[in-house]
Parts: C-alpha cells; sequence; structure tokens
C-alpha cells in the first residue's frame, strides 16, 4: 500500500510541474519515479514498459507527449538489470547471461567496423543503444526467478495489447480513415508486424491448445488492422507464415491437418479481401474496387522493383541489388563491415542524424529493408552475427514446442518460433523491425518467458527425478 500510494503521489506531482512548464524538474522526478518503481515493484516495471510503448509511442510522433517519454521505457529495462543483478551477487548467485556470447562477438564487430571506417564514437554508441536496449530486459526477466503463474500474467498483458488494437484500429477508420497514420501499434510499417506477430500466437493456440473459433475470427480481425494500416505487405507475408507453420509442425498429425484447413479458408478468403479492399491493388484504385489479381501483381512486381526518374531505387528489391553492388565493388571489407555503426542513423540528436544522407550515399530513395538497414552500416558479416541471436532464440523456442508436455506452453513455443521467424526473414526482406520500440520489447519480453519457462520446467524435472531416485541424483552431483 505505501508503494502504490508513493506511485500516485509520484505521478500526481510530475504532471503538476509539466503544468507549470517545468520541464527540467519534471524530467528528474520522473527519473525519480521510475527508480523507485524498478526497486520496489516486480511486475509493475515489465508492464509499464509494454503499456507505455504500445500507448505512448504514437503519441509522441504526432507530438502530443515529448519524445523523451520514450527514453522511460529503456531506462526501466537497464534499473531491472541492475537491481537483479545486485541481488543475485549479495545472494552469490550466477547470473544467467544467455544470448549474451552473441553480443559481445555483435559488439566485436561493431568495434571493428567503427576503427576501420573511422566512425563517430556517438553514432557506434546510438547504433548499439538501439539493437541492445531491450535485450536488458531479456536479461533482468530471466533472472528474476518468474513463476509460471506471473510468465501467464505477462502473456496476457501481451495479449491484451494486441486485443486492445482491434478497436483502436476502429477508431482510426472513423476518424483519420485508412493510411500509415499512427494510433496505437497501427502505422507504419509496424502494421505488418503486428499482424504476423498476432496471426502466429492465435494459430498456433488455435493447433495447439485450445481450437476454438473465436481465435479464428480475431485472425480475421487482424486482417482488417491490417487492411486499416492500409498494408500491402501483409498480403504477401502471410503464405510465407502459413509456410513455415507448415514446416514446423509436419510431425504433428492433427495439428498439421488443422492448418491445412485453416490456410485454405483463410488464405484465399484474405487474398479476395486484400485485393478489393486495399485501394492500390485494384485498377479502380478505390476501396472495394475489381477483383483482378494480374493486376496486383503487376503492381506487386512494380513497386518493389522501381526507380524514381533520377535512376535511384525506390523499391526494396531494386534497394537490395544496389546495396550489395555497391558493397561488393567497394571491396571485400567494405561488403563485411559495412559504412560504419550508425552511417544511416536516424536520430532526435540532429548532430549525429544521417537519414539525409541515404539517397546520396547510397542510392536509394525508398525500400530500405532490414538487410539494407544492417548491411550499410555492419557489412554482410555483421549482419549474420546479429541474426544468429534470433536464430538462437528460434532453436529454443521449438526444443519448448517439441518436447514441453502441457498445451498452452507448446503453443507459446511454436509462436515463439513464428515470430523469431518473422524477425529474421520478414524483417530482411521488409523492413528493420528489430529497431521499433514495440516489436523488440514485445520480442524480447516473450523470449524471457519462453527461457524461464524452459528453466523452472528443468528444476521440476530434476526434482521429480531427485524423489524417484534420490541416489542416483546424488551421484550425479
Amino acid at each position: 500500500m505505501c508503494v502504490l500510494a508513493l506511485v500516485v503521489i509520484g505521478i500526481t506531482v510530475i504532471f503538476h510541474t509539466l503544468a507549470r512548464g517545468s520541464y527540467m524538474y519534471a524530467f528528474i522526478l520522473g527519473c525519480v519515479f521510475l527508480l523507485i518503481m524498478a526497486e520496489k515493484m516486480r511486475l509493475s516495471p515489465i508492464a509499464f514498459i509494454l503499456l507505455t510503448i504500445a500507448f505512448g509511442d504514437w503519441a509522441c510522433e504526432l507530438g502530443y507527449l515529448p519524445p523523451q517519454v520514450m527514453w522511460a521505457p529503456e531506462l526501466v529495462s537497464g534499473l531491472l538489470l541492475l537491481k537483479v543483478i545486485r541481488k543475485r551477487s549479495c545472494q552469490r548467485r550466477p547470473i544467467q547471461h544467455d544470448g549474451a556470447s552473441i553480443w559481445l562477438l555483435f559488439v566485436a564487430v561493431v568495434t571493428i567496423s567503427s576503427l576501420v571506417n573511422d566512425s563517430d564514437l556517438i553514432s557506434a554508441l546510438l547504433f548499439l543503444r538501439l539493437l541492445v536496449r531491450y535485450y536488458f530486459l531479456f536479461l533482468a526477466m530471466i533472472n528474476m526467478d518468474l513463476e509460471e503463474r506471473e510468465l501467464k500474467w505477462i502473456n496476457g498483458l501481451v495479449a491484451a495489447i494486441f486485443l486492445a488494437q482491434l478497436p483502436l484500429a476502429g477508431v482510426k477508420m472513423l476518424v483519420l480513415g485508412q493510411g500509415e497514420s499512427p494510433l496505437g501499434l497501427n502505422g507504419h510499417s509496424r502494421t505488418t508486424f503486428v499482424v504476423l506477430i498476432a496471426l502466429s500466437f492465435l494459430l498456433s493456440y488455435y493447433l495447439l491448445w485450445k481450437p476454438w473459433n473465436k481465435l479464428l475470427l480475431l485472425c480475421l480481425g487482424f486482417l482488417g488492422f491490417g487492411f486499416v494500416g492500409g498494408k500491402r505487405g501483409v498480403v504477401f507475408l502471410i503464405p510465407m507464415l502459413f509456410l513455415y507453420m507448415f514446416w514446423r509442425i509436419t510431425k504433428d498429425r492433427v495439428a498439421f491437418i488443422r492448418v491445412v484447413v485453416v490456410a485454405c479458408v483463410l488464405g484465399p478468403v484474405g487474398f479476395y479481401l486484400s485485393v478489393r479492399l486495399l485501394p492500390t491493388l485494384n485498377p479502380d484504385r478505390q476501396v472495394w474496387g475489381g477483383f483482378e489479381p494480374v493486376y496486383a501483381l503487376e503492381y506487386t512486381i512494380d513497386y518493389t522493383t522501381g526507380r524514381d526518374q533520377d535512376g535511384y531505387a525506390t523499391g526494396r528489391v531494386s534497394a537490395l541489388v544496389d546495396v550489395f553492388h555497391q558493397l561488393t565493388r567497394a571491396g571485400i571489407w567494405r561488403a563485411s563491415l559495412g559504412n560504419g555503426p550508425g552511417s544511416i542513423l536516424k536520430s532526435r540528436f540532429a548532430f549525429v542524424d544521417k537519414r539525409d544522407d541515404l539517397r546520396a550515399r547510397s542510392g536509394i530513395s525508398y525500400g530500405l529493408n532490414g538487410l539494407n538497414w544492417m548491411s550499410l552500416q555492419l557489412g554482410y558479416l555483421g549482419t549474420l552475427v546479429f541474426f544468429l541471436l534470433f536464430r538462437t532464440i528460434e532453436k529454443s523456442a521449438l526444443r519448448c514446442f517439441e518436447y514441453d508436455s502441457e498445451p498452452y506452453w507448446r503453443a507459446l513455443g511454436l509462436g515463439m518460433a513464428g515470430f523469431s521467424f518473422i524477425m529474421m526473414f520478414v524483417a530482411l526482406f521488409y523492413s528493420p523491425a528489430y529497431a521499433d520500440d514495440a516489436i523488440s520489447a514485445i520480442y524480447f519480453c516473450l523470449a524471457a518467458v519462453l527461457y524461464t519457462r524452459a528453466r523452472n520446467l528443468q528444476r521440476e524435472l530434476f526434482f521429480e527425478e531427485s524423489v524417484s531416485a534420490p541416489g542416483v541424483v546424488c551421484e550425479s552431483l
């Protein structure tokens, strides 16, 4: 009760200070409040991070909130990690550091690329911060000894955040209309990723946990979410997600049959509605225009391979080809290590903002996918090292899917494997989701839930073995 009262008083004082125009004092008070919350509370800081990102980022983009608000989730992630390190050190317990070896290798590549390209230190640090900030949340969570009920509570919170996007999308459609204007998690390329992530988990829980028809209805709801965002990529990326899930569940005959049925029903219906509802994919250029698949295919080819009147790439495929030729022609070092971390960085700090250099230095006007974004800065070697992390988490998710006995957690494993596939393949060829606040935070949060569940399951199995055969266990110790 004392902590709750402190939180209420803290928020009241911060808003009162803001109302008086004392922004510096409000910032200091906010940092003190976040420090107290991270130190005294357990699940509330995690909820604060997820909720702030999901419902605050769009408001900062539109100018309703100061951009410094989005520093708060990063600060809380770091404070949580410092707290668990301190507690475990005092208890003389080992600190779990899954994935740290890959990150150290990645930092080494960043350092070498910075030295080779003579990059400025601030740009390199901001580049690293953009990618590593919510890995700190992952490390904090796997060291918090979360119980199963707490893990399910976090899963439920993430599910609630996603479900809340559906009515928000309805509001956006009524107020702002169809398009990329942000509201909640609907806006820009993030819309596509939210649709794919939601489908990955909804289908996983439908196939492995409970075959509820309401889960399929929610799938249709998120297809509508993509329509409100006006994202054409959803139409062509969903089949890739289905193919991935086909591949992963071939050993489970019941789940395989279910996913075939769902794909045969949702696939054609989703494609038909998307072509008619997205103005750019039909010849009438309007909502509920004519259904001409050939027109949609030709538009997609032109869109992904296009160039502007000056010859600069405007499509993801043409940009991919141009970046490859640019890096390989510059020599093996440039192809391996890129132009340096932060060389095309977008930042609110004007003195390190390089977004205007992209067209001049790389010949790209539009179409910067995840592979181009990373390879231009760290080369193909740095890209390979970075994506090892997602591959490692995918393998852990698949082990949970294959070996966990509870359907609920098996479904989480398959959903996280799909999420990892999205972070690797889709992000490579569509947009750098790993640099997005919301997608990155949700991914590492759910990855921590998965790792903690696996560790708790190992403890349960060890306890059962020690009870049934204490002599054998003691001998192994």
